[in-house]
């Protein structure tokens, strides 16, 4: 079957319609907005922001009172989390990331229609800071997320920034060595209380040992979720996705054969080196106010608001946790890659992008429309008023 390629013009075309439509939606959201009595812009703009950032009312009084653009963090944005091909197709950014700025856009116009100077957006990449990666793939992903800032226009407030190189420039170099000293005394307690990887370390027997080594810590409750987490994101040895499934489906499960075995021996002892890894560097982050050391922000926590172009399905995946995906109203959101192949979906490519990876996956029901992926994909997004 041959592939679809959109053009570089047609890709520039959906751009254009998808960057309308965040500017519709921008200024529809405004116009409900106003209608709901308020005393004054401050309070309007203390509304919107806090559903989608930390609330901090006074905060916002700061900004506004210097006549500053509100500045908001999102810490996020490391790497595609392609490893194991059930999330993304490969490690560039595509629609999903497309869309995450779109929001970020539409927000802006909202705030904008109360607050001119209206908000800045920092995204401080987290790849590589809490668990190790190739530094070539941090710096490729940055580096097209950078790209993509220009071509949907929010690169005069939306900047992409490591997350260490802003913390390392907070802190100062004396305390950044501490740091980086403390953590490596903490990752051996942490690997010596967690046991051996092929025991699925049992957050609570993690907790217990870490009490009695470290007697003035908390310990660790949180050790089973982060490994969870992992257990889905590390690369899987071998096979194609069909097996990836089958090694991640009981993947504590050892009395297999030797094949399956040590192909899930494999995803727990690297799934167990990044949460550890990660609940080191967190909880040395948490006793020295690390984080605490940016810049005056609010802190976002979920993708703004105005637009809602998320799939019920998969609401709340974010863009570098899976594949950018259009359904069959037209409305962009991000599901994981083998979730939509098993759907059917076409996988759609872009001569901007590189044929590597689909830059998204289509319904099927749009993808056989008569007049081909594009034409009524454009059609819905324009008719479409958010």
């Amino acid at each position: 079957m041959a592939r679809t390629v959109l053009s570089a013009a047609d890709t520039e075309r959906l751009l254009h319609a998808l960057t309308d439509r965040a500017n519709r939606t921008g200024r529809r959201f405004a116009r409900f907005a106003r209608r709901a009595a308020r005393p004054d812009a401050r309070r309007h703009v203390v509304d919107l922001l806090r559903h989608v950032a930390e609330p901090d009312q006074d905060l916002v009084t700061r900004f506004m009172a210097r006549g500053e653009p509100i500045r908001l963090l999102a810490i996020g944005f490391p790497y595609k989390q392609y490893d194991n091909g059930l999330k993304a197709a490969g490690p560039r950014p595509d629609l999903a990331e497309v869309r995450t700025l779109l929001r970020f856009r539409a927000l802006r116009n909202v705030v904008c229609a109360f607050y001119p100077p209206g908000i800045r957006v920092t995204i401080l990449s987290d790849g590589g800071y809490y668990c190790s990666r190739p530094r070539a793939d941090l710096e490729a992903y940055r580096s097209e997320l950078a790209l993509l800032l220009d071509r949907v226009g929010v690169a005069g407030f939306v900047e992409v920034r490591p997350l260490a190189d802003v913390l390392r420039l907070a802190v100062g170099p004396d305390t950044w060595r501490r740091r980086e000293t403390v953590i490596g005394t903490f990752l051996a307690d942490v690997r010596a209380a967690a046991g051996p990887a092929r025991d699925g370390g049992s957050g609570r027997a993690v907790a217990a040992r870490m009490s009695r080594r470290h007697l003035d810590q908390p310990g660790l409750p949180g050790f089973d979720a982060v490994l969870e987490s992992f257990l889905d994101s590390v690369p899987v040895p071998g096979g194609d996705v069909a097996w990836t499934s089958a090694v991640l489906r009981s993947v504590r499960e050892l009395n297999v054969g030797r094949p399956l075995r040590d192909a899930r021996l494999a995803v727990l002892e690297r799934a167990w080196l990044d949460a550890t890894q990660y609940l080191a560097t967190a909880t040395v982050d948490e006793r020295l106010g690390i984080l605490a050391r940016l810049p005056d922000h609010l802190r976002l926590v979920a993708g703004p608001r105005p637009g809602e172009h998320d799939t019920e399905t998969h609401a709340g995946t974010p863009a570098w946790g899976g594949t950018g995906y259009v359904d069959d109203h037209g409305r962009v959101g991000v599901a994981p890659y083998e979730w939509t192949l098993r759907q059917g979906s076409v996988p759609i490519y872009s001569e901007l992008s590189g044929e590597e990876q689909p830059w998204f996956m289509l319904h099927p029901a749009l993808a056989s429309s008569r007049s081909g992926p594009l034409g009524d994909l454009l059609a819905r997004i324009t008719a479409t008023t958010l």
